[in-house]
């Protein structure tokens, strides 16, 4: 697992890649939830994501997979800083 910190309303990128035969796809989830799973069969798949929750911590997934079954699951631990402002 890789651990990576944002400020909310910050936008993160996440890469996921395989090497298989048939081309992997890939399925991207955000706390186990299903975000998008990428179906055209590739080397590599992206997804760009809005962190606009105030939330201290998300936990984003990559799975790849193919006729064959899945591959290894990567995880990334988000850690979301919240920007707050005092007038005085």
């Amino acid at each position: 697992m890789k651990n990576d910190t944002v400020v909310v309303n910050a936008t993160i990128t996440i890469t996921c890649g395989a090497q298989a035969n048939p081309p992997a796809k890939y399925r991207f989830r955000k706390n186990l939830v299903s975000l998008r799973n990428d179906t055209n069969g590739s080397d590599v798949s992206v997804i760009t994501i809005p962190v606009s929750e105030r939330i201290k911590q998300v936990n984003y997934s990559c799975t790849p997979f193919n006729d064959f079954g899945d591959g290894p699951t990567e995880m990334i631990k988000v850690a979301v800083l919240c920007k707050y402002f005092y007038v005085i």
